[in-house]
């Protein structure tokens, strides 16, 4: 998939300029139906593939925007959201609003798909406000210019109730994800991938709003229906299995929750890797579990790994970290409170309100 940096220098100096657009959208085709779906399962292979685009994007110039923006350059960023690469996505997303609105204009169906994504980039990277304040402007343009039925508009909806969710703004967020997964439903099948996500980010907050009953009677369903339709190692499976878990954790059932989130950790590093921010979840989502059930030093250990990574990787002041280094210091005190009073006092040491870092 790569050629000598000379070897492209002669053909690109030697190719007619009246030549030069149809080989750039040539070229991207190429790009695109090489791309692999899921590319969560394909890493090595997606970052080709994001580098070439990023390549012929520079070289070509404006051309691949003509009459719109082409595909394969949605498909590299939505490649860099799907690697968990907030940082380098945010960049990435922010460079195609710009180019769109420049090139195409500000209210243009494609303009507004990259403020979206960008929206998305600035989510994953615990930018939660500016994703809010972005989301509302794109869900309205979106409704608008497009109309309440347009796919575009659910998932611009969709994703702001996500932000919304990731504020603490539980209410707002489930009275849009009610609506969105009704009308999902309606407009596009019970059984589309995008009806099975809209029902699993609302069991989500339903679980986040103390509804737990009504989010595993949910997530039960979708677990089963995106493993029958999508496959065991589909990232959307995993996914949908992480949240059921962490709904049966908060339920009690810790033992359910740890057979479920055991395989997940295990599934999501092998397939997407060990710092992968999914990966770093569901490590956290056990290792809760693993405290809940008394066994607090598997619990210690994992939270351990899982905090300094996270703080590495992500940031220390990203919400996932936040999350798990307060995970930490809750299980290690009343830990160490419970081996302190062990022989002194017969009270039973609560167990600690940890907080679930399950993705949507």
């Amino acid at each position: 998939m790569s050629i000598h940096a000379l070897t492209a220098r002669a053909t690109r100096e030697t190719t007619h300029a009246d030549e030069t657009p149809a080989l750039a959208t040539a070229a991207a085709d190429a790009l695109l139906q090489l791309w692999p779906d899921p590319d969560q399962h394909h890493a090595e292979h997606a970052a080709v593939l994001r580098a070439n685009t990023n390549a012929l994007s520079d070289h070509t110039q404006d051309l691949l925007w003509t009459p719109n923006g082409h595909p394969v350059l949605y498909r590299a960023g939505n490649s860099l959201l799907d690697a968990g690469l907030a940082a380098s996505a945010t960049t990435y997303w922010q460079r195609m609003t710009a180019e769109s609105e420049r090139l195409l204009r500000a209210e243009h169906p494609d303009t507004l798909t990259s403020r979206g994504n960008l929206a998305a980039s600035y989510r994953q990277a615990g930018r939660t406000g500016e994703a809010i304040e972005l989301l509302e402007t794109v869900a309205a343009d979106t409704e608008r210019l497009l109309g309440a039925e347009h796919p575009d508009t659910l998932t611009s909806r969709g994703n702001l109730a996500a932000s919304y969710r990731q504020a603490g703004r539980t209410g707002e967020a489930i009275a849009i994800e009610e609506g969105v997964a009704a009308d999902t439903e309606r407009l596009l099948g019970a059984e589309h991938p995008n009806t099975l996500t809209s029902r699993g980010n609302l069991a989500t907050s339903y679980r986040q709003a103390g509804r737990t009953g009504e989010a595993i009677e949910l997530l039960e369903t979708v677990a089963a229906d995106t493993e029958r339709l999508l496959g065991a190692e589909h990232p959307n499976t995993l996914t949908s299995r992480a949240n059921l878990a962490t709904s049966y954790w908060q339920a009690g059932r810790t033992g359910e929750a740890i057979a479920i989130e055991e395989g997940v950790a295990a599934d999501t590093e092998r397939l997407l890797g060990a710092e992968h921010p999914d990966t770093l979840a569901s490590r956290g989502n056990l290792a809760a579990s693993y405290w809940q059930a008394g066994r607090t030093g598997e619990a210690i250990e994992l939270l351990e790994t899982v905090a300094a990574d996270t703080e590495r990787l992500l940031g220390a002041e990203h919400p996932d970290t936040l999350t798990s280094r307060a995970n930490l210091t809750a299980v290690s005190d009343v830990a160490a409170a419970a081996q302190q009073s062990h022989k002194a006092a017969p009270e039973t040491v609560s167990d600690p309100e940890l907080s679930s870092g399950a993705s949507e």
